[in-house]
């Protein structure tokens, strides 16, 4: 997974209606553009008489949005549908997209509040996303939502600080070396080993092999313990998105009917 450092917000200058559009910019990207996905990552639309997440390419990939300061790769691209150079987006879209886009990105990646950033941050001939489209309201229900961010990066790299499957596998291998003793096997700081041993991201090829022979454990152990930690980490995910759709609708399901419209 790269590592996410922004959260960059974007528009789709189009007017957004009653119907989906966002298959026909996923189309126009991969037909006209040539791309292999739409460039976003995720987008929000009104589907309906609801704003709904609506996904776009992995987040595995980087964007096709921004290639200034490498920001396809640093960012994680939010869309949401709408020209918001006329008009400022509805409080609901907002809503949708801090609760079930921005605030499981940040908890994910680290990311406080000052690093959600629109496109004309980074390019500044931009607009987007919308003159009327104020990042700082933005910013203010994230913060309101997953309460003082200012620490958030660092509570994450505590909450996953030496959980990693390498710190499972060293705690496990004969002998139980410590981190110390490993990164001298190793030939490696230990600051470096520690930072390894707190992600979930596979070391490369050529460590693999000696990570396994300083433990004294398989190769094939090490691939396992990540395929099974990998699992474990989209299941949570799974769980998590289901919680926050089930609260989000719990949270519509309570409001006043709209002017026109009958209580369900």
């Amino acid at each position: 997974m790269l590592p996410r450092t922004h959260i960059m917000i974007h528009h789709s200058l189009t007017r957004d209606g009653q119907t989906v559009s966002w298959g026909a910019i996923r189309r126009y990207h991969v037909e006209h553009n040539g791309w292999h996905a739409i460039g976003y990552h995720y987008g929000v639309e009104l589907v309906g008489d609801q704003y709904e997440a609506l996904l776009g390419r992995s987040e595995l990939d980087a964007a096709a949005a921004c290639p200034q300061q490498q920001m396809n790769s640093r960012a994680l691209h939010l869309c949401c549908v709408g020209n918001f150079d006329e008009a400022p987006p509805p409080t609901a879209m907002l809503e949708t997209l801090v609760q079930l886009v921005i605030l499981p990105a940040m908890a994910e990646y680290g990311i406080p509040v000052e690093r959600i950033i629109g496109h004309h941050d980074i390019r500044p001939s931009k607009t987007c996303p919308g003159t009327q489209f104020d990042l700082e309201v933005v910013r203010k229900m994230s913060q309101e939502s997953i309460g003082t961010l200012a620490g958030a990066e660092h509570w994450h790299q505590a909450e996953s600080a030496g959980k990693g499957p390498l710190a499972g596998l060293r705690r496990g291998a004969p002998g139980e070396p410590s981190q110390q003793v490993l990164a001298e096997r190793l030939g490696r700081p230990v600051a470096s080993l520690a930072q390894l041993e707190s992600g979930l991201v596979l070391p490369t090829d050529d460590l693999v092999p000696g990570y396994a022979k300083a433990l004294g454990i398989a190769e094939h152990e090490v691939l396992e313990a990540f395929a099974l930690a990998a699992m474990d980490y989209h299941r949570q995910r799974l769980a998590e998105a289901s919680a926050k759709a089930g609260f989000l609708h719990q949270r519509r399901s309570q409001r006043p009917p709209r002017p026109g419209r009958a209580a369900a």
